[in-house]
């Protein structure tokens, strides 16, 4: 009865461990800081992390670049930005400054709404012709506005 007991208890573990290895899984998620934690409605937010994987110019619309992307209250419901450049290697320290751009068929410079955010950094990759050949999730933010 011991050793039932016993082996149930390692293959759960076993099955924790490969779900938290899985790339893109929700537990493999990391929380990223940004600073800071509150701002103003005008306040650009940074996010600091260390690269994981290289950004590139290429050919056409070849690149490697890290976005972010999030959700907010009100009017301020989705916003986004591709960050190219500078090019960075595996091991750099990556700072992306996020301000409220919105994203649709304007996308444009924008404040921030009152309330809370949160959103996720991905390294996407995109072929010459500017589709998305790998997406990898980096982590996830979460900053509040305040009047």
């Amino acid at each position: 009865m011991r050793h039932k007991h016993r082996a149930a208890q390692v293959a759960a573990a076993a099955l924790i461990a490969a779900a938290a290895t899985v790339p893109g899984s929700a537990s493999a998620a990391k929380r990223l800081p940004i600073s800071p934690k509150t701002g103003k409605p005008s306040t650009a937010f940074v996010i600091k992390f260390v690269a994981r994987y290289p950004t590139s110019h290429g050919e056409g619309n070849a690149a490697q670049f890290y976005y972010y992307e999030g959700r907010g209250p009100g009017a301020c419901r989705s916003f986004g930005l591709g960050e190219s450049s500078p090019t960075y290697s595996p091991g750099d320290r990556v700072r992306l400054r996020v301000m409220p751009w919105s994203i649709g068929e304007t996308e444009e410079r924008t404040t921030w709404c009152v309330g809370h955010y949160s959103g996720k950094v991905t390294w996407i990759q995109t072929n010459a012709q500017g589709d998305v050949e790998k997406e990898r999730l980096v982590g996830r933010f979460a900053f509040t506005v305040k009047r």
